[in-house]
């Protein structure tokens, strides 16, 4: 009888076949990606999402960020030249809608992170409107 001896090179497999691809994600409206949130149950920026915690370490505070949100819907979902934008992640374009503050909702100054003119705009009709002020 022979006595054959493994190597490491023999253990390991000769052929591994590639990772299969995951579906790429469809680029939607946003109007269908919310839509799809809706049937899910699922928010439209998830919990766990990185930009909630760069918003924090920022020192965004949350009523800062749902304006945010609010004026990013009425951009794609109102506005004639948003509508019909596609996009694959809709959460990742909100995160860059934040970062690079493009509705000016706030500001850093002498007292750090502080409430533009143009976000407290946005606050007192958000605010209206909340309360029923739509007359």
């Amino acid at each position: 009888t022979e006595i054959y001896t493994l190597s490491l090179h023999d253990a390991l497999p000769i052929y591994t076949p590639p990772p299969q691809k995951q579906k790429a994600k469809p680029a939607t409206t946003l109007k269908t990606y919310l839509s799809r949130c809706r049937e899910l149950a699922e928010k439209p920026v998830p919990e766990g999402h990185s930009i909630r915690k760069w918003a924090r370490d920022a020192g965004i505070t949350d009523e800062m960020l749902q304006i945010a949100w609010v004026k990013f819907k009425e951009r794609y979902t109102e506005a004639e030249k948003g509508v019909a934008k596609s996009y694959k992640d809709w959460p990742g374009h909100f995160a860059t809608s934040v970062k690079d503050n493009w509705f000016g909702v706030w500001f850093f100054g002498d007292d750090g992170l502080q409430w533009s003119s143009k976000g407290m705009t946005f606050r007192s009709v958000m605010d209206q409107q909340t309360r029923g002020g739509n007359e």
